[in-house]
């Protein structure tokens, strides 16, 4: 909008000094801003130019009936302006750009039927506009359309729109009703974005596709109910909407299903999203399921904890942070693997396959270790980790990802020993409340973190000395710390291998954890099988953790 506003000043400063009015010229009305009052536009204009009446002081518009386009910026930041009408039999098709934005004194106005296409942030940022009647011409409601417009209490979309643009509703707090047509086929991103009003929401029948974040911060929204013919659906939906309960699809869906409030794909391949207020000790996710989507559990604070099945086969970004989690339950496949309670995953990279630092359980309290062997640590893998007091970064570190540590409150120390500072970017260090934590580095690295992009953000703490710890290690790296033997006799036998006592869990296929003991340092020990077939033994321990599939 900024440049906006600067090319409309330079225009009035090259305007000459003897033009007090509007002009005309081939059927363009422009120069007007020196206007004041009412004033009605002549039969003979066909289109408004672009910045016509910018900043001016009318108070009252009647738009002529040839009037076909209204160019970007006509009437922005009119401060006076406090009604807008058209002629009878308006032949009206085009609004450009801002063209209504930031006339705090626009009550209400009725656009004419035969209106085909609206520019972007059209009404945006008028905190008196009230009422709003739009053509059924209109196809389209533009992005930023409405964002800002406070005093909206009620929206009735008209029947033959088809699309709500990213933003479009944005930033109305006070909206409380809103009613989509039929005709609807998709939502974009952020379109109802901090609508406060909305308590219930049903999206009709024929919308085909809802983009990510289109409900974004509608913080008192309760319920939702999504429509059968719902096809494709973005990342977490309802982030930041404290007050959902469970998220509802139509009958006869082919695409979705809600378990237990939780929405699934039809076949639970895909686990997409689960509402704020959902309630879980350990939830299970399903055997069938074989992807957890970006955000999935995200804002999650009374799930606290989750079980993975064996067979999946991806994990979004920040499915499994921010929430109430206090551990994560997975035997592990060749894809994702725990290791010291953390989610970690193999990346192929230009450079080879990489380990990459996944998530951490926000529950989860002390210190967090980053494995020896890991490359990179990802968006959001600590983000709402507000008990953890300390960080342990590996030597062979290159990089974190966005929003690592947001909402770390309790984070009082970072150890990095890697000589080369890991890249940070513009954002990794966002929600860190830095004043509180001391960054600690071997002596002969100082001056690099010192001087290295957003670590030098960090106030230095104490020095690091003495060897690297790499009790925490990749599969790869792991020794085995256990044996095991099958006699056929329903009895699994099993020694430890290890100087430190460990934890030792039996796993089916699905993720459900059968049974689960204490094993002393070179102790044995014996579990009963319900049945022959395959399983999966882990266990964890201060020098690590390994799972290994048994097939007896």
């Amino acid at each position: 909008m900024k440049h906006y506003y600067l090319l409309a000043l330079i225009g009035v400063l090259l305007l000459p000094l003897s033009l007090s009015a509007q002009t005309i010229e081939d059927g363009v009305l422009s120069g007007c801003m020196s206007l004041s009052g009412r004033y009605v536009v002549p039969d003979e204009v066909s289109k408004i130019d672009n910045f016509a009446f910018f900043s001016s002081s009318v108070t009252e518009v009647v738009i002529g009936k040839n009037v076909k386009e209204i160019g970007n910026a006509a009437f922005q930041n009119c401060m006076t302006l406090e009604r807008i009408t058209f002629a009878p039999d308006s032949k009206l098709e085009r609004i450009g750009d801002d063209v209504f934005g930031d006339c705090p004194k626009l009550v209400e106005i009725a656009l004419p039927e035969g209106l085909q296409r609206m520019g972007a942030r059209t009404f945006w940022l008028n905190e008196s506009l009230k009422q709003v009647t739009l053509p059924s011409t209109l196809d389209t409601l533009p992005k930023y359309c409405f964002q800002g417009c406070t005093s909206l209490r009620k929206m009735r979309l008209p029947e033959g729109m088809k699309v709500i643009a990213e933003n479009a509703l944005a930033g109305c707090e006070n909206l409380m009703q809103v009613t989509l047509p039929t005709t609807l086929d998709s939502i974009a991103t952020k379109a109802f974005y901090k609508n406060l009003g909305l308590l219930t929401l049903t999206i009709p029948e024929g919308v085909r596709s809802i983009a990510d974040s289109a409900f974004m911060r509608c913080e008192n929204l309760e319920t939702v109910t999504l429509p059968a013919s719902l096809e494709r659906v973005g990342a977490k939906l309802f982030r930041r909407c404290p007050e959902l309960t469970a998220i509802s699809v139509a009958t006869g869906s082919k695409h979705f299903v809600s378990r237990e409030g939780v929405l699934y794909s039809a076949d639970l391949k895909t686990l997409y999203e689960a509402p704020a207020k959902f309630k879980s000790e350990d939830y299970k996710v399903p055997a069938e399921t074989e992807t957890i989507y970006h955000y999935a559990f995200y804002e999650c604070p009374e799930v606290q904890g989750i079980t993975i099945p064996q067979t999946i086969k991806r994990i979004g970004v920040a499915a499994l942070v921010n929430n109430g989690m206090r551990q994560f339950t997975f035997p592990g496949n060749d894809k994702y693997w725990l290791a010291n309670g953390s989610l970690y995953y193999k990346a192929t990279t230009q450079d080879g396959e990489q380990t990459v630092f996944m998530a951490h359980p926000s529950g989860a309290e002390g210190e967090a270790i980053v494995s020896y062997g890991t490359s990179f640590v990802s968006d959001y893998a600590l983000a709402g980790c507000h008990k953890i007091s300390s960080l342990r970064l590996p030597s062979t570190l290159l990089g974190m990802g966005a929003f690592v540590l947001s909402g770390c409150k309790g984070l009082k120390d970072i150890s990095s020993y890697a000589i080369e500072p890991p890249v940070l970017t513009e954002e990794s260090l966002i929600g860190l409340d830095l004043p509180s934590v001391r960054l600690h580095v071997y002596p002969a690295a100082m001056k690099k973190y010192m001087s290295a992009p957003y670590w030098q953000l960090i106030l230095h703490g104490d020095d690091l000395t003495g060897e690297e710890p790499r009790a925490i290690a990749s599969l790869e790296q792991q020794t085995t710390q256990l044996t095991w033997s099958y006699q056929h006799d329903g009895i699994l036998h099993i020694k430890s291998q290890s100087t430190v006592a460990m934890q030792v869990a039996l796993y089916s296929t699905d993720g459900v954890r059968i049974t689960t003991l204490e094993l002393a340092p070179h102790a044995t020990a014996q579990l009963a099988l319900p049945t022959a077939g395959i399983y999966f033994l882990s266990s964890i321990s201060s020098l690590g953790s390994q799972t290994e599939q048994i097939i007896l």
